[in-house]
């Protein structure tokens, strides 16, 4: 059964563990002793007052003396544990920083990318194992970071939470100014290219529970990999995500250079950069269809958009064409496609990257 919410235009901040004080400390081992003097020799009842008299002044002074030594004691071990403490944050800290847990990578389709290992393997703490490792998709003509730094700081909060990742740059589109911001990509090289990520994190992390992460054109990449993998993926997360990737070449925004580019071979868009659109891109975006095989997927899906996207929310459609045992829906209001990430006092970028973490925590737990 699908769930949808709205997410009101805030940050999500998480609590901070607080810190056992001094005093709670004290009481702790303090409480007995303290407790008896104060409900028993001093208490100020007749009956007490008579016990107070029939014992001697000296066993008195004795046990003042022994309860005093027993505080003092006590706050020493408190200071010690919490210099300790300190000092095992301190060395885990300098520890985090030595390794570098951010490894560049070359996939057996040519495309390159980063791994970004758990911090809990990468430091070799036996205690620890990887919960799960997630593929990134990156959008059209993005690159493997995302906008705004997106999936780099998805990565490493996920690397946090000993789950690994790789991200990879699309071939023909994130060459960029190598390129000339010239698109030359079809819909089947990027899923040749994600489908090397995928046997790349097999290869590295055989019988570990996989995600698959796909933002816009990245999510319909990554539905086409489901729909080819129904039983390998133990979830999917889809952010602004399109349906098909002809909406590239049926987008009404675009429609005259599209139109120059199929009948020319080339045209240029104005966007946030000038890019180049190539008729063998826009061709190679015609006759797929991502969701085909969704019924046979029995993972958990998350969807997060905007409800400013200027595509279409397509949950409902996926949802109905998959057969996914959990199926979450958020909608970020007064958030863009790419969920204000350049605008600071406006960015969502906080609660996408905490409702995602905090699904793909709870989904591989």
């Amino acid at each position: 059964m699908a769930r949808y919410s709205s997410v009101k235009p805030h940050c999500v901040s998480s609590k901070r563990n607080e810190s056992l004080s001094l005093g709670a400390a004290l009481f702790t081992r303090g409480a007995f002793i303290k407790g008896l003097f104060i409900k028993g020799l001093f208490s100020t009842r007749p009956f007490t007052t008579r016990l107070l008299r029939l014992v001697p002044v000296s066993l008195v002074l004795a046990i003042t003396a022994l309860s005093s030594a027993l505080l003092l004691s006590t706050a020493a071990d408190a200071k010690s544990d919490e210099a300790e403490h300190n000092q095992s944050l301190s060395n885990s800290a300098a520890s985090s920083q030595s390794v570098n847990l951010s490894q560049n990578i070359s996939l057996s389709s040519g495309a390159k990318g980063v791994l970004e290992k758990s911090s809990c393997t990468a430091n070799n703490d036996a205690n620890l194992e990887i919960k799960g490792a997630v593929l990134l998709i990156h959008g059209w003509a993005g690159q493997k970071d995302e906008v705004g730094d997106l999936y780099k700081d998805l990565s490493h909060q996920l690397s946090a939470h000993c789950i690994a990742s790789v991200r990879f740059d699309v071939r023909g589109e994130a060459e960029r100014e190598a390129s000339n911001y010239t698109l030359s990509s079809t819909f089947k090289s990027r899923v040749e290219d994600a489908q090397a990520g995928l046997d790349y994190l097999q290869a590295q992390y055989p019988n570990t529970p996989l995600v698959v992460v796909g933002f816009s054109l990245g999510g319909a990449t990554a539905m086409e990999l489901v729909s080819t993998h129904p039983k390998t993926f133990d979830g999917m997360v889809l952010w602004s995500t399109a349906l098909n990737p002809n909406e590239i070449v049926t987008n009404s925004q675009n429609f005259k250079e599209v139109r120059r580019a199929l009948e020319q071979g080339q045209s240029t868009l104005k966007s946030w950069v000038d890019l180049t659109l190539t008729r063998k891109h826009l061709v190679g975006m015609l006759g797929y269809n991502p969701i085909r095989n969704l019924g046979d997927f029995e993972g958990e899906v998350l969807a997060i958009r905007g409800s400013n996207d200027y595509l279409p929310a397509h949950e409902n459609v996926i949802f109905e064409a998959s057969n996914a045992v959990r199926e979450d829906a958020y909608y970020i209001g007064d958030a863009d496609h790419i969920f204000n990430v350049y605008e600071p006092d406006r960015s969502k970028k906080e609660e996408v990257l905490d409702l995602s973490v905090n699904w793909i925590k709870q989904l591989l737990k």
